[in-house]
């Protein structure tokens, strides 16, 4: 039956765009359940269905390649999501290339991507998988973001693996001296507060603490090693070091220069 119908019967557009938002409110039903694969699944004929409508190079087909990207990421599968996020990134530089901000957030995705593919492999390599041109604040916080998202959902291993490849990426980036960098890198140490990673913090606070007091001196008003001293001094107080923390909090307001 299937042969009478496909070669002479062309889906009318009308009832094209009703499939395609029947197929969307099935993705968001599926994402609501974190049904994953039933989505990335659904995700498949949204893009076949948006490339027969308005063409396989639109915006539309970039926005759900990047989408499909974006499921398998957090199917915990990245080497999968970076397949689409790559192909997504292609047509949008070859069409939309006046586009950056579009441009940079897939390639923002595609770093990610890639990093979290190295990390959560057989056999990891942190130091080599986390190259310093990939390292930014923004980058990190997402990656914090990602680890705790995989630990809440049991990916306990996955985790531990993100977990220690930010702490690594971030002391990393801290070694470079950018003030401005280390400065935001406050962010990222709270994250790992907030998700309770407070091994990971202290240490990254400590480190940045240190920064902080080697360019005090040269530092107009000691605002960047106050707030380091605050941060440190709530990690302190969470690891119950209640007496350090005390202290540290006092430092912090001593540093303060007029």
């Amino acid at each position: 039956m299937k042969q009478n119908f496909a070669p002479y019967s062309p889906i009318p557009r009308g009832l094209q765009r009703i499939n395609l938002n029947a197929y969307r409110q099935l993705i968001t039903h599926c994402m609501r359940q974190k049904d994953y694969e039933g989505a990335i699944d659904t995700w498949h004929s949204v893009i076949a269905l948006t490339a027969q409508i308005w063409g396989a190079q639109h915006l539309k087909t970039v926005a759900a390649l990047f989408e499909l990207g974006n499921c398998y990421f957090k199917n915990h599968q990245p080497k999968l999501a970076l397949a689409y996020f790559a192909r997504a990134y292609e047509i949008a530089y070859q069409n939309y290339r006046d586009m950056s901000a579009t441009l940079q957030e897939i390639k923002t995705q595609i770093h990610i991507a890639e990093m979290v593919a190295a990390c959560i492999g057989p056999e990891p390599h942190i130091s080599s998988c986390l190259p310093n041109k990939l390292m930014n604040v923004n980058t990190l916080l997402k990656m914090v973001t990602l680890a705790e998202m995989s630990a809440l959902r049991g990916r306990n291993q996955g985790a531990e693996k993100i977990f220690r490849a930010c702490l690594v990426g971030s002391l990393r980036l801290l070694k470079k001296g950018d003030l401005d960098e280390s400065k935001n890198l406050f962010e990222v140490g709270f994250l790992l507060m907030q998700a309770n990673r407070i091994k990971e913090a202290h240490q990254l606070l400590a480190q940045i603490v240190h920064a902080n007091l080697s360019a005090y001196a040269e530092c107009p008003t000691g605002e960047a090693l106050h707030n380091a001293l605050l941060d440190y001094s709530a990690c302190l107080q969470q690891m119950g070091l209640q007496h350090s923390a005390i202290q540290t909090t006092r430092l912090s307001f001593e540093v303060i220069k007029i």
